[in-house]
């Protein structure tokens, strides 16, 4: 049954080609991240070095969302909650009129040399999202 206004977050979650980090469903939304570190490599130019790091970190994680994305309009009663996919995610996708899917990439690694090339405290990069 669905259980509207209740979060459910659930740290992995599986289908049968691969998984998905974390998963909340709050009523009509689902949030999905991918959270990758990929270490900066300082050895590097700085333009061979941002283009691999983004390729593997931002580039990676926008294809994995994207899959998980696909894989929950096409199969959301194939989400499962363990590694053998044999129990299914206990609540209920919401269905297609009413969903909201958000996807969330979070891409560690770079933040020292983003704090030192930006000479910012937080070492944190926001890109925007129609990136």
């Amino acid at each position: 049954s669905t259980h509207r206004g209740t979060l459910f977050p659930y740290t992995t979650l599986f289908r049968s080609v691969s998984q998905s980090r974390y998963f909340p469903v709050c009523g009509s939304d689902i949030i999905i991240f991918s959270d990758k570190y990929i270490e900066w490599k300082h050895n590097q130019q700085i333009q061979v070095a941002w283009q691999r790091w983004y390729r593997k970190a931002i580039q990676a994680s926008v294809k994995q969302l994207t899959g998980a994305e696909k894989w929950i309009l096409n199969h959301p009663t194939r989400v499962f909650v363990d590694r053998q996919c044999t129990q299914r995610l206990p609540v209920d996708i919401p269905v297609s009129s009413t969903r909201n899917i958000h996807a969330i990439a979070v891409a560690g690694g770079a933040c020292n040399f983003l704090k030192k090339h930006f000479r910012d405290s937080s070492g944190s990069l926001f890109i925007a999202p129609f990136i």
